[in-house]
């Protein structure tokens, strides 16, 4: 159906510049970012998301391994910290809901007398 999952695929033909991808029959395609240079991608799907086209590559690339340096690492799940490891080191949560949480609750305070799935309820 047209307008849903717009989305293309292509194989082979496709060159990459710095910040331009060359695509058969369209031609040069700018990018907003940095594309890496030496590698030849194998293919390239371009597809439509939330009214903006986004492009997607899969490149091979040689995998390197790393040492371990530390064999085994304890982990200890709290309340108070989210883990905390046995090396001493202690992550903390994301306490999103309690930075947002009057935010939140004057949002539904504004939004308690109007009509549902109007244009000003979902403004606001």
């Amino acid at each position: 159906k047209k307008g849903r999952h717009d989305s293309f695929t292509l194989d082979g033909a496709i060159k990459i510049d710095t910040r331009k991808v060359r695509v058969p029959v369209i031609g040069w395609l700018k990018t907003y970012e940095d594309l890496p240079i030496g590698y030849q991608p194998k293919s390239v799907t371009i597809s439509k998301q939330a009214h903006q086209w986004f492009i997607s590559w899969k490149i091979e690339v040689e995998t390197s391994t790393t040492p371990k340096t530390q064999e085994f690492v304890g982990v200890d799940l709290g309340i108070n910290h989210l883990a905390t490891l046995s090396t001493g080191e202690i992550f903390d949560g994301v306490k999103s809901y309690q930075k947002y949480e009057s935010k939140l609750a004057r949002m539904q305070y504004l939004n308690r007398h109007k009509q549902p799935s109007s244009s000003n309820y979902r403004k606001s």
